[in-house]
């Protein structure tokens, strides 16, 4: 039994030094000529993966001022993209000002017109229905007023906060800039006597308290801008209470002057030419600040919809026409592949494939 134990280590110690190498590279070799194999039938061709993309432009002409995204960055659906120059609004704020500051003028010539016929003859219907119509008249008037304030202190909010991230960014700007200057001094002053001179070092000290100065500049006007920023955002919340009781008063002056032409539907004198062309002022004064408001949200370029961005085609400063590209973006992901075939390509193995 010992020695049919024996035999069979010694057989096996054969058998793994002359016999096992040879298999084991002959399985490698078949692995190896397999994979090679199925090397050869892979097909490769050149593609391009097709993505959805779309232009954003603005719908008005104008200065780009910003751009708020970088190329290749995510978007969400509302995300203010770039931003246009103000100027051109602010321009048009001021004439729609001088515009309501006449027409004011208007309703209280006409008020003390009114009047004046009142005090000649008898207070009747009539004169209830004109002096009805006119303090419509001039809450509408009011209303459009509280508006344009409305505009014209969203529009300074906005260049104030402005204000506030330039200067955000500036600040980080000297802060490093602080700081490598501080480093520097502190080198020069640490070095063995002789090395650095003294007006090196001096040099390097005015660099350095400069660059203090001018954070400490900054700073402040950071600080004047965020304290503007506050304001006018009480201004506004006071602008909208306003705003709401002058909307209750013009309800209930309508709601008289509807109940008096209900007891009285039948009058000469309720199409008054005098009230009839403060009514047409008013209507046009109106449609100028709606066109205002559609005017001012057009100065941002927001995102209809997700994606990345995926070239930027204008730059800070640059004139931009209505409708005229500004950024393109496409869908972060796609389903969707173009490949190029060769013609070569035997028909029986375009069949194989799985489209």
């Amino acid at each position: 039994m010992v020695v049919f134990q024996r035999n069979i280590v010694a057989a096996s110690r054969i058998f793994f030094r002359r016999y096992f190498p040879v298999v084991a590279w002959l399985l490698v070799a078949a692995w190896a000529q397999e994979q090679w194999s199925n090397k050869q039938k892979v097909l490769r061709f050149t593609g391009q993966v097709m993505s959805e993309s779309w232009e954003a432009s603005g719908v008005t002409s104008g200065m780009l001022k910003k751009v708020n995204v970088e190329l290749f960055a995510p978007v969400e659906p509302g995300q203010v993209l770039a931003v246009f120059d103000d100027a051109q609004f602010i321009a048009e704020l001021e004439v729609a000002r001088k515009e309501l500051t006449r027409l004011k003028s208007q309703v209280k010539a006409v008020e003390a017109t009114l009047m004046e016929d009142s005090l000649d003859s008898k207070l009747d219907w009539d004169s209830d229905l004109r002096r009805f119509q006119v303090d419509v008249q001039r809450f509408r008037v009011d209303i459009l007023d509280l508006n344009l304030q409305e505009k014209e202190l969203v529009s300074e909010l906005r260049r104030e906060q402005d204000v506030v991230l330039s200067c955000s960014s500036r600040l980080q700007i000297l802060e490093d800039r602080e700081a490598l200057a501080e480093s520097n001094l502190s080198r020069l002053e640490s070095l063995a006597d002789g090395i650095a001179s003294v007006s090196e070092i001096e040099e390097a000290r005015l660099k350095w308290l400069d660059l203090i100065n001018e954070k400490m500049v900054v700073v402040q006007e950071q600080s004047l801008a965020m304290g503007q920023v506050d304001t006018l955002k009480a201004t506004l919340n006071s602008l909208q209470e306003s705003s709401d009781d002058n909307q209750n008063q013009l309800d209930l002056a309508q709601e008289r002057m509807a109940i008096l032409l209900r007891n009285e539907p039948e009058s000469n004198f309720s199409n008054d030419p005098r009230i009839l062309t403060v009514v047409d002022a008013v209507n046009v004064q109106s449609a100028r600040i709606d066109s205002l408001a559609v005017q001012y949200q057009s100065l941002q370029l927001k995102a209809e919809s997700a994606g990345i961005v995926r070239s930027i085609l204008a730059h800070p400063g640059q004139s931009i026409l209505a409708g005229e590209p500004v950024l393109v973006l496409a869908k972060s992901k796609s389903s969707k592949i173009l490949g190029w075939i060769p013609e070569s390509l035997p028909e029986s193995t375009l069949r194989e494939f799985d489209f």
